[in-house]
């Protein structure tokens, strides 16, 4: 990946909230990657999600992303068969993300509904767990109208080393 820009330290932007990144495999043999962002803080919190062929903290460059119908805040921890003859998920990724400009989450804990649309340009700091190894993730999501929007990674530092000093 080596890319030479350095992901900058949080700085208080705004707050950090869970995400996770599941394969979702389905009964007729397809594959794709569902990343569930949690809308807020509190537990419960409905989780935006979309979907893509690749895993997020994958792509080096660029992805077109797929926005779907938000998943309840258990996903953030599922593994396993879904139920309706589904197919299953398997987590391969999981981490914070930082929503650099403030506002978006803010409105969330407030107990407003997130309007997902207001997220076109923002850059996001991910922290990821994948591997067993710590990675950092700088993004910028751009809304592409309808469900489609285009994910552009901007920077990154992978793999973290487990012992900050």
């Amino acid at each position: 990946m080596g890319r030479a820009q350095k992901i900058p330290e949080a700085e208080g932007a705004g707050a950090r909230v869970r995400t996770v990144v599941l394969r979702h495999e389905l009964p007729d043999g397809n594959e794709h990657y569902d990343w569930l962002i949690a809308s807020g803080t509190e537990e419960g919190s409905p989780l935006v999600t979309f979907q893509c062929a690749r895993s997020v903290q994958e792509v080096e460059k660029s992805a077109e992303l797929e926005r779907i119908a938000d998943h309840r805040w258990v996903y953030l921890e599922f593994e396993g068969e879904i139920s309706g003859n589904r197919g299953s998920v398997r987590r391969v990724a999981e981490g914070n993300v930082e929503i650099v400009e403030v506002g978006w989450i803010d409105a969330a804990n407030a107990g407003k509904s997130p309007n997902i649309e207001a997220l076109s340009g923002k850059q996001l700091r991910i922290e990821w767990r994948t591997n067993g190894e710590n990675m950092k993730q700088m993004v910028r999501l751009e809304w592409g109208g309808g469900g489609k929007w285009n994910l552009f990674v901007i920077a990154e530092n992978g793999p973290m080393r487990q012992n900050r000093e």
